[in-house]
């Protein structure tokens, strides 16, 4: 999807058509007061005002085929702080939380992207918890958790999506792998 098409797809709304994906939140953070979609490479597509912590967005068409995007929110005091959130496009409501905990919820592949942000912070605090793991240790345990991520989203956006945003971080022989597999589905 080119930028431009994927700009017109997105529109701020407060309500939902049938068909079209619609992506709802929240936020406690007072200091972000403004949410944008973005693409995978963070040009922006959209943007809002956040009211009183809510954002709300909708691809008013069918989205045939389920693509990532991110949500971005922005300090406007600090042009470091930002806080970005990935989801899927896919037809059907997604629900944001965006506090301590952030939660993505709504539809399949969303549910899918909050189960490999749990694994992620699983793998993260056992790494954290082990002792006397060496640099190639820790590359390998990620590498691993990443390869298996992809693998079990392969057929889905979010495969694609983990492959890559996370792929740079797959040992050589575990990105043979995957790369196997995924030219074998082709």
């Amino acid at each position: 999807m080119t930028l431009a098409s994927a700009s017109l797809l997105v529109s701020s709304c407060g309500g939902s058509d049938k068909g079209g994906c619609t992506l709802t939140g929240h936020t406690s953070f007072t200091e972000y007061t403004t949410a944008y979609v973005t693409d995978l490479d963070r040009n922006p597509l959209d943007s809002m005002l956040l009211t009183d912590g809510n954002f709300s967005f909708h691809v008013t068409d069918s989205v045939v085929t389920p693509y990532p995007m991110y949500l971005v929110l922005k300090d406007p005091k600090d042009s470091l702080n930002n806080l970005s959130m990935p989801f899927i496009v896919e037809a059907g409501e997604i629900r944001m939380e965006l506090d301590e905990y952030i939660r993505i919820s709504g539809t399949p592949q969303n549910r899918g992207m909050q189960q490999f942000l749990d694994g992620l912070q699983t793998c993260k605090d056992a790494v954290i918890k082990k002792k006397d793991l060496t640099v190639e240790d820790i590359r390998d345990i990620f590498s691993d958790f990443y390869k298996q991520q992809i693998l079990l989203n392969k057929d889905y956006a979010l495969g694609r999506f983990i492959l890559k945003e996370y792929g740079v971080h797959l040992q050589p022989d575990d990105r043979k792998q995957v790369e196997a597999v995924l030219s074998s589905e082709s």
